[in-house]
């Protein structure tokens, strides 16, 4: 008797997991620097726990590498502020930091072609609102 799908799934579902971990190092290579907690609440004048609360609240990017420790991409901010774009963007993409940088970072592809820009570099040129249309576009949640 065939196994069930559902342990097709279930495999299929691991696999995705495992190319995910994986893929980290590669992810956060290209989103470039990040701060720690501390260094944030330094940027921002506020506490740790602020920091914390901004990330609950959808305020500012965050994800958590193999060292356990949160990091917060440096791109996010703006001198001693955050991006006037990022609460946006969280809430048309989703909260997950490591699909978020990945889908601010990868190299888009048309037609098999790689193009030489991501989403990241149109935020900087101030092509937000292209950004935020594309992320409502792939949201994942």
């Amino acid at each position: 008797m065939p196994a069930p799908m559902a342990n097709s799934m279930d495999d299929d579902w691991t696999r995705a997991l495992e190319r995910g971990e994986a893929d980290k190092p590669q992810i956060e290579a290209r989103s470039g620097p990040a701060y720690t907690e501390t260094e944030v609440a330094r940027l921002l004048g506020c506490s740790e726990r602020d920091v914390r609360a901004l990330v609950g609240t959808n305020g500012l990017i965050a994800y958590l590498p193999a060292s356990g420790n949160r990091l917060y991409p440096a791109w996010q901010f703006s001198g001693a502020s955050v991006c006037s774009w990022v609460h946006e963007l969280i809430e048309k993409y989703g909260g997950n930091g490591w699909g978020l940088i990945d889908f601010l970072t990868v190299p888009r592809r048309r037609a098999g072609e790689v193009l030489s820009f991501a989403h990241l570099e149109n935020l900087r040129s101030g092509r937000v609102a292209e950004v935020l249309e594309a992320a409502a576009r792939s949201n994942p949640d």
